[in-house]
């Protein structure tokens, strides 16, 4: 095993205990534990890819797993009304999608720069 499965192991088996732990007192995880746990992935994986430079393709799959990691969380829920067009909006990042319905599905549909909020 390599340097960076282990880091990983180890963070994600301490991040499910805790949450398992959470779980067992309350019978439900906060959402800031899996923001948490989440977001130290995305960097851990980040970081491994900045060490090992690989495939550029991977960096792509990195970050369309974070965007819509952080939509569930932080953005509307992504399949409550399972129609339509949906845009997301992460500073001047505009992200359209579409939800397909009888998949369960998301289709990004574009991602740009948006105007600024006012």
């Amino acid at each position: 095993m390599d340097a960076f499965a282990a880091i990983r192991f180890a963070v994600g088996t301490g991040f499910l205990l805790v949450a398992a732990v959470s779980d067992v007192r309350t019978r439900k995880v906060p959402d800031p534990l899996w923001i948490a746990l989440g977001s130290v992935g995305v960097l851990l994986l980040a970081v491994q890819f900045v060490a090992n430079p690989g495939d550029p393709g991977a960096w792509a799959l990195l970050g369309s797993a974070a965007i819509l990691f952080y939509a569930i969380f932080l953005g509307a829920p992504l399949f409550e009304p399972l129609r339509g067009y949906w845009s997301y909006r992460v500073g001047h990042l505009r992200i359209v999608y579409r939800i397909a319905p009888e998949a369960r599905f998301v289709v990004v549909l574009s991602i740009g720069r948006a105007a600024p909020p006012p």
